[in-house]
């Protein structure tokens, strides 16, 4: 349920053990959580289902509530696995269809690259979405790039939370934050960090100083 987001700012996480050194990553995951993260998406596409939910077991462990866990297209991994919800992507299975597997309290994202695709998923039922590509971003090479100007469409049209993806990093985040998003998620920014745990506190931080002021 939408209720059942972190209050905005929403910092969410997306994961990809291939461009980060692994060494004390989830202990670097449970300090971060206190500086900033209230959201992580596992997002490992090239794990078979064995292997994925013994990671989604680790990070439940590792996070202990203090931040949404959600899985990136396995609904029956995320049940299985404890997490709060599942993010489907924009060619994956339809939302009514993971709402009747996974219930009415499970909390069901999408990821949205146009305005129709966005008002579709909230006409189906999303609790939130996640839209993109803002900036250019070497995890999407050659994606189209949306820029500011579709945060700003999707204000005016869309109710339900809204994330934005790509190539957001604590320089930029704040153009993103003004334009309307309810937060952001992000991948290389933090993992490539030297130093995830102030990585997050400085994308916490500035997010927070755009809108949220004190």
């Amino acid at each position: 349920m939408i209720s059942r987001l972190p209050l905005a700012p929403i910092l969410c996480l997306v994961t990809n053990r291939n461009i980060c050194d692994p060494v004390n990553l989830f202990r670097d995951l449970e300090e971060a959580i206190g500086a900033g993260i209230n959201m992580v998406q596992i997002r490992e596409k090239d794990l078979s289902g064995k292997d994925l939910l013994s990671q989604v077991q680790q990070f439940k462990s590792c996070m202990k509530d203090n931040a949404l866990l959600v899985v990136n297209e396995r609904v029956d991994i995320a049940l299985l696995g404890g997490a709060d919800g599942v993010h489907l992507g924009e060619n994956g299975i339809s939302i009514p269809d993971a709402r009747r597997i996974a219930g009415e309290s499970f909390l069901i994202g999408k990821s949205v690259h146009s305005l129709d695709g966005a008002i579709d998923a909230e006409q189906s039922g999303a609790d939130y979405l996640i839209a993109g590509t803002v900036f250019s971003s070497m995890t999407h090479m050659g994606e189209k790039v949306q820029g500011i100007d579709f945060l700003k469409k999707l204000e005016a049209r869309i109710e339900i939370p809204y994330i934005a993806i790509g190539g957001i990093n604590r320089t930029n985040v704040r153009s993103v934050i003004e334009s309307g998003a309810s937060g952001v998620a992000v991948m290389r920014s933090i993992l490539a960090s030297t130093d995830r745990v102030a990585e997050a506190f400085n994308i916490m931080s500035a997010m927070v100083n755009s809108r949220w002021q004190s």
